[in-house]
């Protein structure tokens, strides 16, 4: 029972092995703001021009029509002339700037290709794509991936749990019963090798399985949010006196807006970190504070007694969702060693299938199931980056 056990622990293991090194990839890149740079490229097509009761509607149909796919932001819709409709589009790797002439049915399109760093961070946690039947795919994908890494992570600690019984229990770690093992031993170096690999496996395992859990139960629950309770977000909106917006009279420009942001927050008993700040034309700042579960949104103006206040909490899945994403350092010590938590665990996630294919290939003689699993997945992996690289 036990060699069943470890062998379809190394099996889901390489299944997620590829998910899971892209994973961690792209959760560094998120946690240190790394941005994927893009270059423009303009084309254009004519297509009957449809008839819709939205323009959202009207929108996706265009999209429809040039065979593109991705999200159609609702907010992005405008009508830059009486004759013109403007929208735009994103999905992984690149982003599209539409122009739908309606009088003539011409669309005018810039594209913004982001390249390959862009792919990997929108794959990240990418439940599907619209207009796309692969997108459907790659989140049946992820919840495979996740679940095999939630299985690894228990069963690698069920065998470490038993292995420092048996250490307990015989007074030394035991020579291998696994015949295809055996010939380490005659191999200093080999040996030593694999016994450092081992070790790594076994603490990046071990050290980081709480978070390696959290960032896998989470984001099964980001793939399935309504089937969780807290999926919506409660609302409420205060209006609130501060005092220090009232004797504030100097200009507050971009320099000194986040200063001045911090003393709003003490004074209110904001608890969140500063994510977005904004001014308008009429002089209101906008600034939003987040954790996991709560998000504070202050709009006020210099000079102003009245400061209003929205606050969005959220329940279960939404902690949940929040608590995945949330990354980056400022905002104090509580949010610098969360980002110190989050650049562990997604080294981790990048050593921990890599020392595992080590060790399955040692440990396993016949290794083509071996190869067939990690192959195959690595292909779907890499092959879906240079699918979206390569659409349209």
């Amino acid at each position: 029972m036990k060699k069943l056990l470890l062998d379809v622990h190394i099996y889901v293991s390489l299944l997620c092995a590829a998910y899971l090194v892209m994973y961690g990839v792209s959760a560094i890149c998120f946690n240190h703001e790394v941005q994927a740079s893009g270059e423009d490229v303009q084309w254009a097509q004519t297509i009957t021009v449809p008839v819709a009761e939205t323009d959202q509607a009207v929108a996706e149909a265009v999209r429809d029509r040039l065979d593109l796919i991705g999200w159609v932001p609702f907010w992005r819709l405008s009508n830059p002339q009486p004759d013109q409709f403007q929208f735009f589009l994103d999905r992984p790797g690149k982003t599209y700037r539409l122009v739908l002439h309606q009088s003539t049915g011409q669309v005018q399109v810039t594209e913004t290709r982001k390249g390959v760093l862009s792919v990997i961070l929108s794959l990240h946690g990418l439940n599907g794509i619209p207009n796309s039947a692969w997108g459907n795919s790659w989140g049946l994908f992820s919840e495979i991936s996740i679940w095999a890494l939630i299985f690894a992570v228990i069963s690698g600690i069920y065998f470490w749990w038993g292995r420092a019984a048996e250490r307990r229990a015989g007074g030394g770690a035991p020579r291998p019963r696994i015949r295809w093992l055996r010939p380490l031993y005659a191999v200093p170096g080999r040996l030593v090798m694999y016994r450092l690999i081992r070790t790594i496996h076994l603490f990046t395992g071990l050290g980081l399985a709480a978070l390696i859990f959290m960032y896998a139960f989470s984001g099964f629950v980001i793939l399935h949010q309504d089937w969780f309770p807290g999926a919506e977000s409660e609302k409420t909106m205060l209006v609130v006196t501060s005092v220090i917006a009232a004797q504030t009279t100097t200009p507050v420009t971009q320099e000194n807006a986040e200063v001045w942001a911090q003393e709003l927050a003490g004074e209110l008993r904001l608890h969140g970190r500063l994510n977005k700040r904004h001014r308008n034309e009429e002089g209101f700042w906008t600034f939003d504070f987040g954790r996991p579960g709560t998000s504070e949104k202050l709009r006020v103006r210099p000079g102003d007694e009245q400061v209003t206040l929205i606050v969005e909490e959220g329940g279960f899945a939404q902690i949940m969702n929040r608590l995945h994403h949330f990354h980056g350092f400022g905002g104090g010590l509580r949010f610098f060693v969360w980002g110190m938590l989050v650049d562990l665990t997604s080294l981790a996630m990048i050593v921990f299938p890599l020392s595992g294919i080590y060790m399955c290939f040692v440990l396993k003689k016949d290794r083509r199931l071996g190869w067939f699993v990690l192959g195959g997945s690595t292909a779907y992996v890499v092959g879906s980056i240079a699918f979206l690289l390569m659409l349209k």
